[in-house]
């Protein structure tokens, strides 16, 4: 899950982009706050994935992104532009901000964007992880949830109503897609998956470990 901080005006909480960015699924905004001043009592937060900052509060672009960068160091800065001004946005690129986009882009261009960054940010030993959310299709994240609780194959299809035949398919693709072998690293792996896509970070396995009650062995069954 890609954590947001929100640094706004307290007038923008309903502006469409932050509205859109609350409502992908992606996302999770882990904290706002509409004052600069305010930054100092998030010292002990842990860092959220990327910062997305509107260029308009109260200082100077120079100021904004000195106080973001001395509270999080090394988080990527998205700004918000209501002005447009194209040398105001070279130069908060220059001072070391990650992107610069206009408050009226379309919504899902800036969720896209404010993705990318994080993605482009994020440390190489999670990117696997995310590479593997984007590749599911909505077809295999159906199935997911039947997986987490180690059903086998003909269940599924008689679940989903689809044929056991695409069943197999999809499930053999998830398989691949998630490197695993057998029906048990599965089903960790679509609880994991599932934990993260609902925002919960604290995923201990107990999908599974309630499962062990419908007698599944654990045995590879794509």
């Amino acid at each position: 899950m890609v954590t947001v901080g929100l640094v706004t005006p307290r007038a923008l909480p309903r502006f469409p982009l932050l509205v859109a960015l609350r409502q992908e699924p992606r996302l999770r905004v882990v904290f706002e706050v509409h004052d600069l001043r305010h930054l100092a009592a998030l010292a002990q937060k842990e860092p959220p994935s990327v910062l997305v900052a509107d260029m308009d509060m109260g200082v100077g672009v120079r100021t904004l992104m000195q106080a973001l960068k001395a509270r999080f160091p090394g988080v990527p800065v998205v700004l918000l532009d209501r002005a447009a001004d194209a040398a105001r946005a070279q130069r908060a690129r220059n001072l070391g901000a990650a992107a610069v986009i206009s408050r009226r882009s379309r919504p899902e261009r800036f969720v896209a964007r404010v993705l990318d960054v994080a993605y482009r940010h994020m440390d190489e030993g999670l990117l696997p992880r995310w590479q593997l959310y984007e590749r599911l299709t909505p077809r295999e994240w159906d199935i997911l949830p039947y997986l987490a609780q180690r059903y086998s194959a003909r269940e599924i299809a008689a679940e989903l109503t689809l044929s056991y035949a695409t069943v197999r398919t999809h499930i053999r693709n998830i398989y691949a897609k998630c490197g695993v072998g057998s029906r048990q690293q599965a089903a960790r792996v679509a609880a994991y998956l599932l934990a993260e896509r609902a925002g919960q970070d604290n995923y201990t396995g107990k999908e599974v470990a309630a499962d062990a009650k419908r007698g599944r062995d654990g045995r590879s069954d794509p």
